[in-house]
């Protein structure tokens, strides 16, 4: 009753269902169908209301205001809708052990033996820089929440950010190669990117933690979880002025130079140029307090309490000789990207005006339920940002 054979009525529907599929994609009765991925709307409150339950940390507002499901467009000529995934979409994507459908019948569908499903992790984290150390037990747990097969080595220190970054790139290369079913990455470096891409011509699925939102973007990764770190650097800029009164600021940077870290500096350097006060920039070594020391005292005066400045540390590593500089120079403030023991107590005893939380944990969580789901589903968020702070 809807066709007039002069002039044809083209329907769609929202919502999916096997017979739905088979109405757009077979006897192309319907031109389209909007999916909401109802199977994400079931477990991601879930894994998200269990992992506050278990550890108190909470994803924070995307931009867009709300973690969005859908809508998802499929239209007639759409080849990413296979014969498996129309039978699957209905029975729910049944794990194993369980074979059952949503109606307790037997599933037409398969069951996903996750056993066998294989998640890789590259990141920057090397050993010594203590940040990590949430991001790589939190990878662990998901897995093990998960069933999941994690591949996720970590780095020694290397002798240059460029060994490093090769090592990185190569381990991308044989993961990827290997067949892993999906795979996170930070993006410190251009050759990262590069090997990122050899990975998506091979379609595994990859997604971003920690650095690179801008670069995982504009290549299309599926994910980037973290914070926007010129935005968080841009904060950082304010609050330092709402908490104190200072004449120059400046940003404690990697000597070695680390993108995601330079966006820190970027955003706050920004910041304070719209307050109008001066700014500055110095380069220290994360590995070496006397030269630490020697630079930024070079920089603002061996001498005094420098009162008037204030610092941000733009990494955990920088803060210890930080503070220990805090002892001899009391004038000065300071505030810090990263939280830890050390500034918590730096905080509680008026050391540090703020230390900014990104929640590492969720860096490292967040990757396993989202690839192994999309291992079986396809189904991810229309968001690319996955925001694990900003959070002061």
């Amino acid at each position: 009753g809807c066709h007039n054979k002069d002039v044809p009525t083209k329907v769609g529907t929202f919502d999916t269902s096997e017979e739905i599929f088979d109405l757009v994609f077979a006897t192309r009765q319907l031109e389209f169908a909007v999916d909401q991925y109802n199977h994400m709307q079931g477990w991601a409150p879930v894994h998200f209301a269990a992992l506050y339950v278990t550890t108190g940390i909470v994803l924070s507002s995307p931009p867009e205001g709300l973690y969005l499901s859908g809508p998802v467009l499929y239209t007639q000529g759409d080849t990413s809708v296979t014969d498996t995934l129309r039978t699957c979409a209905d029975a729910a994507f049944p794990v194993c052990p369980n074979t059952l459908g949503p109606d307790g019948n037997p599933s037409k569908c398969p069951c996903s033996d996750r056993s066998k499903i294989v998640i890789g992790g590259v990141v920057h984290g090397i050993t010594s820089d203590t940040f990590w150390d949430a991001v790589f037990a939190a990878a662990a747990q998901g897995a093990d929440d998960m069933g999941v097969d994690l591949r996720f080595d970590r780095f020694e220190p290397q002798e240059s950010n460029e060994i490093l970054f090769r090592k990185m790139s190569a381990k991308i290369l044989s993961l990827c190669q290997g067949g892993v079913d999906g795979l996170f990455v930070s993006l410190s470096d251009p050759v990262i990117v590069d090997a990122v891409k050899i990975c998506q011509e091979l379609n595994v699925p990859v997604m971003s933690i920690n650095a690179g939102f801008a670069e995982s973007k504009e290549i299309g990764l599926i994910h980037h979880v973290g914070m926007v770190e010129s935005n968080a650097g841009y904060q950082a800029g304010f609050k330092m002025a709402e908490l104190a009164t200072f004449d120059k600021a400046i940003c404690l940077n990697y000597e070695s130079g680390i993108a995601v870290v330079q966006q820190r500096c970027d955003g706050f350097k920004e910041a304070i140029g719209e307050l109008g006060i001066e700014y500055g920039e110095v380069r220290v070594p994360d590995d070496n307090e006397a030269r630490f020391k020697n630079i930024v005292e070079t920089e603002i005066g061996a001498t005094g309490d420098w009162s008037g400045y204030a610092i941000l540390i733009a990494g955990s590593p920088l803060i210890p000789p930080s503070l220990d500089l805090k002892k001899v120079h009391a004038g000065v403030v300071m505030g810090s990207f990263d939280t830890n023991d050390l500034t918590n107590e730096a905080i509680d005893n008026g050391d540090l005006l703020f230390a900014i939380d990104q929640q590492p944990y969720l860096q490292g969580y967040i990757p396993l339920p989202i690839l192994t789901h999309a291992a079986k589903t396809k189904q991810l968020f229309l968001n690319h940002a996955i925001e694990s702070g900003t959070s002061f």
